[in-house]
């Protein structure tokens, strides 16, 4: 169970998550829920398990981009159901864990000492543990007193509960850096995700000086940029989603708006017929042309429901105005880049559908520079591939960004793990925080060096 002693959204100087193991809360635990795990040898099969995601009969853990093993999460309620389906397909399957309860349990006693917020001070971030939302901040503000020429924070929005979505601008002489070229980075889109707003915050400390300082190599490249560029960063862009995921249900993945009734059921007497839906998927929900069209549901239950109209999620829409005001200001946004977990994947353009992009041997060059630059640093694998993969899905940020902002350089990093290693997934340990933020330094000094704006500029 979890007990949360934060006082309204941001109280500060308080323990932000207290783990309780065996006391009574709202805290969901997963009791009796099971991870199945499925082999699929063909395009077909796959659709069928997406439609049975679509429909709530399971919780597919990360999208399904290639053949081969898909991990997903069935309710008691439904085994018997999914055993059918999968039956009538001649899918063949097993269970890999009978109690996914377990897995929840095993995460709250790595964090038996209490506290998943243990910031030293608010200038010193700790990236042995998980932080909240008001630490993030805490440690954003700081920085903007510890640098003041190279770093303030701004507003990007607020949420549907009230929080901020706090940005960070970086740059040197960052009062008189809106001229240069600006480079965007986002991450915790995805509540359940919580490595990838951790990544950012440690990108953010690299860039201005704070770690990363015993190779100078990588020192150079990355004080290079801060000269060259303007930063822009939404280190965590889904607030509420987040805190909801750390005190009430450890694998909640969308926003928390109301979304409507399961299947779009109204009951005669104006309420829902079966169940109130709350969030939508906010990486479904960004304007496109092909936008609620492919790898969507239309039930607003759904894990993969995309709203009910484009940037109908205040943070997508925050995020939004502030890039379209930049691009509206004549300023030149250079890349998008946005954080997510988990597959150890390097995403290119297009998500949306499987037709290569006219850049595409761009892509393919500068996205092998990354995987190279990551297994480098500490030998983890990641793929390089086109986000679509097997199948494509509508209404994601990159794809906004690389149509609306005529951006070729728009991508994707799906974090550690692996997709092999669902045990972990979600709740990647706290002790491969750090070690995931330095590849990244090394992924994101890759990314930026083949950029195609020093080609253009060449």
């Amino acid at each position: 169970a979890v007990v949360s002693t934060q006082s309204g959204h941001y109280g500060r100087g308080v323990l932000g998550l207290l783990i309780c193991v065996g006391e009574t809360s709202s805290y969901k635990t997963y009791q009796g829920y099971q991870v199945w795990k499925a082999n699929i040898g063909s395009v077909g099969k796959g659709k069928i398990l997406n439609e049975l995601d679509k429909k709530e009969l399971i919780d597919i853990f990360t999208d399904i981009r290639s053949l081969g093993n898909v991990y997903f999460l069935v309710a008691p309620e439904n085994i018997h159901k999914v055993k059918s389906r999968l039956s009538l397909h001649r899918i063949q399957y097993e269970v890999d864990e009978v109690d996914f309860g377990n897995v929840i349990r095993e995460e709250q006693q790595r964090s038996q000492a209490g506290v998943l917020r243990t910031g030293v001070s608010a200038s010193t971030y700790n990236y042995d543990e998980y932080q909240d939302l008001s630490t993030m901040h805490s440690h954003l503000d700081a920085l903007q007193q510890e640098f003041p020429t190279k770093a303030e924070t701004f507003l990007i929005g607020k949420t549907h509960e009230g929080r901020d979505i706090k940005g960070i601008i970086l740059s040197e002489d960052v009062a008189n850096s809106d001229t240069k070229p600006v480079i965007w980075l986002d991450g915790g889109i995805h509540a359940r995700e919580w490595v990838a707003p951790a990544t950012v915050m440690y990108l953010i400390d690299a860039l201005l000086g704070k770690v990363e300082t015993s190779d100078s190599s990588i020192r150079s490249d990355l004080d290079g940029f801060m000269k060259e560029f303007q930063f822009r960063i939404g280190q965590q862009i889904n607030p509420d989603g987040y805190e909801y995921s750390r005190t009430t249900d450890r694998m909640w993945r969308k926003t928390r708006k109301y979304a409507g009734c399961r299947y779009n059921k109204v009951a005669w007497w104006g309420g829902c017929l079966y169940k109130r839906c709350t969030g939508s998927d906010p990486n479904r929900n960004w304007n496109h042309t092909d936008w609620g069209k492919r790898g969507v549901s239309t039930d607003p239950c759904s894990e993969v429901y995309p709203g009910g109209k484009p940037f109908d999620q205040d943070n997508t829409a925050a995020v939004r105005d502030h890039l379209l005001g930049l691009r509206d200001a004549g300023r030149q946004i250079v890349t998008y880049v946005t954080y997510h977990s988990y597959s150890q994947l390097f995403l290119t353009p297009y998500g949306w559908t499987l037709d290569d992009h006219p850049e595409r041997a761009h892509h393919k060059a500068l996205g092998d520079a990354v995987v190279k630059a990551i297994k480098d640093r500490h030998g983890k694998i990641y793929i390089n591939q086109k986000s679509a993969g097997l199948y494509p899905a509508s209404g994601d940020s990159a794809d906004w960004a690389e149509e609306t902002l005529g951006l070729v350089d728009s991508y994707t990093f799906e974090l550690r793990p692996s997709a092999e290693e669902w045990r972990i997934g979600f709740k990647l340990p706290k002790e491969q925080i750090k070690a995931t933020g330095e590849e990244n330094v090394s992924a994101l000094i890759a990314l930026i060096k083949n950029l195609k704006y020093f080609k253009d500029k060449n």
